[in-house]
């Protein structure tokens, strides 16, 4: 599954913007060292057009960057203390990755269809110290395990809710819930086996669970 599809309609911090949402298109923040950063956007900054086509909400920016595809350079027309002027927007390969997406309605389709119904959390560093887990290593703990229909494979497969997937398909290192989940989406197809590790307690049990 591309970036295109798994990463719909990015915001525009994916690029390092923040927008204020209770002004027209104006910049509230600029995040250091991102693409808007080094494209020259400065907090203040009033966005009027992205390719000539005219800019009043952060939905439009939205639109303007998905039809970007997974690479592009664009030119963003702003005004700045009263004067306009031009900037070049590049989109490497693999900018879309920086917009999350499992707060999308979306994602709980993806859910069931990568994790058997399963809804992941990241552990914080105070959790995992808790748990005798490092900083960088896989720490994902089931908040919630489906129970019914095709959400429930992973309770099927024997995950229960606190479960920490510490080993995801061969992933073991230090990783998001959206980060796992792009992993199963793009390299693995319907109908394959996921093998996990969780750890339960002092345990560590190992599972299995079928690709939809």
């Amino acid at each position: 599954m591309s970036d295109v599809l798994l990463h719909p309609y990015p915001m525009p911090d994916a690029i390092g913007l923040r927008l204020d949402s209770t002004q027209r298109a104006t910049v509230k923040a600029v995040a250091p060292g991102s693409i808007a950063a080094k494209a020259g956007f400065k907090a203040g900054d009033k966005i009027t057009k992205i390719s000539a086509q005219p800019i009043i909400s952060i939905a439009d920016v939205q639109w303007m960057l998905e039809r970007s595809g997974e690479s592009a350079a664009l030119t963003w027309e702003i005004t700045r203390n009263g004067k306009s002027s031009a900037l070049r927007v590049v989109l490497p390969i693999g900018w879309r990755k920086a917009s999350p997406f499992a707060w999308r309605v979306t994602s709980w389709d993806l859910r069931r269809m990568g994790f058997g119904g399963m809804k992941l959390e990241d552990m914080t560093n105070e959790e995992r110290k808790s748990h005798g887990l490092s900083k960088n290593q896989l720490a994902l703990q089931a908040k919630h395990v489906g129970q019914w229909g095709e959400h429930a494979l992973a309770k099927k497969a024997g995950v229960k809710k606190g479960d920490i997937i510490i080993d995801f398909d061969g992933v073991t290192l230090r990783a998001t819930e959206g980060q796992a989940l792009a992993h199963v989406m793009k390299k693995r197809m319907k109908g394959d086996t996921l093998p996990i590790t969780v750890q339960r307690g002092r345990q560590k049990l190992s599972f299995k669970i079928r690709m939809q």
